[in-house]
């Protein structure tokens, strides 16, 4: 195996000769096998070379080796970015303003969905609700009342585009990663700088700002420094980020520790988890959250149920991070109640 994507009751892995599989429960179609029947075996989607793939709320969407775009699922929720509100029980693929091709990443959470191109241009689309309701995601809507994808500059203004062009000489900046939580996105820009936008709920916007009312409804950078390589969300208010000297940073929502930075307490901007290894990789759970070290050692924290820390625990929690067995790891991810993690370099 090459990949993992765990959601909240389903399961996603992409194996070495690029098929996808999934097993878990099969609400809203998001299996793409035409049914809604359960599986407890991983069991393969159709015959395609898969990439990567992302799910959250029943919505599922995946990109090919050859960078095309599918979504499948429920779109009641948070929308597949196709052209009508039609569930789809099967991959469809997704055409954006013309484009076919050259999609990288694809991010899906409660928030929404953001698809990233090879050539640094993001789209977005997700939920809309009430003013006093809308958790930030930006979104259009056409005469039909239907969902849209919408692009993301990379620049705030005109003059924040004059004055990269003015001090670098480069002739644009671009999107190379974006990651949902439950209330917003994080995005990281070629100039490696974090942008976010969203609701505020648990200060998850990193700003200091306890008010659960602020919302930014456009990417905002969150810190000065330009030095970030790898970001994470969760299924809570609660982001992640590593630098480039592999320490870890965590925002928002601390319940049962979930931060890794020693207690319960939420925090309202960007700290410093509460270890001293460099990290290349982190992914966060509903309550629990795991990392990986730069030495292939795996870390977990929050909360333990169900044995969801895999460190033989199944009761209670714990705020800071504690090595996993003696393993090698590649990448994790976590769902509502554990995780899923491929071993290997």
């Amino acid at each position: 195996w090459n990949y993992v994507f765990s959601a909240t009751s389903t399961q996603y892995a992409i194996r070495s000769d690029v098929g996808l599989f999934v097993w878990g429960i099969a609400a809203g179609g998001v299996h793409g096998l035409n049914d809604n029947t359960n599986r407890n075996s991983p069991t393969q989607i159709g015959a395609s070379s898969w990439s990567m793939v992302s799910q959250q709320n029943q919505a599922a969407a995946a990109i090919t080796v050859d960078n095309l775009l599918f979504t499948w699922g429920n779109v009641s929720f948070i929308g597949l970015g196709q052209t009508n509100l039609v569930n789809r029980s099967s991959p469809v693929q997704v055409v954006i303003d013309g484009l076919y091709s050259n999609f990288s990443q694809i991010s899906v959470a409660s928030s929404g969905m953001t698809a990233l191109l090879s050539n640094g241009l993001a789209y977005t689309w997700g939920p809309w609700l009430a003013p006093n309701e809308n958790y930030g995601v930006p979104v259009r809507w056409n005469k039909n009342g239907q969902r849209n994808p919408i692009p993301l500059t990379s620049y705030l203004t005109d003059a924040d585009e004059s004055s990269y062009l003015t001090a670098t000489g480069k002739t644009a900046l671009s999107w190379i990663s974006a990651k949902g939580g439950y209330y917003g996105q994080l995005m990281l820009r070629s100039d490696q700088k974090i942008f976010i936008w969203g609701g505020n709920t648990n200060g998850s916007l990193g700003f200091g700002n306890t008010s659960a009312g602020l919302i930014f409804l456009y990417p905002t950078p969150l810190l000065p420094q330009s030095n970030f390589n790898f970001i994470s969300g969760s299924g809570t208010a609660r982001y992640f980020a590593i630098n480039t000297d592999g320490q870890l940073f965590a925002w928002g929502n601390n319940g049962s520790g979930a931060l890794g930075v020693g207690d319960s307490t939420q925090r309202n901007t960007p700290t410093l988890v509460n270890i001293t290894s460099s990290f290349v990789f982190v992914a966060g759970g509903m309550n629990h959250t795991a990392a990986i070290a730069t030495d292939g050692s795996l870390f977990t924290w929050g909360l333990q149920n169900n044995g969801a820390l895999g460190n033989g625990l199944t009761t209670g929690t714990n705020g800071n991070p504690v090595k996993v067995g003696t393993s090698s790891w590649y990448q994790v991810s976590c769902n509502s109640n554990g995780m899923i993690g491929i071993t290997g370099t």
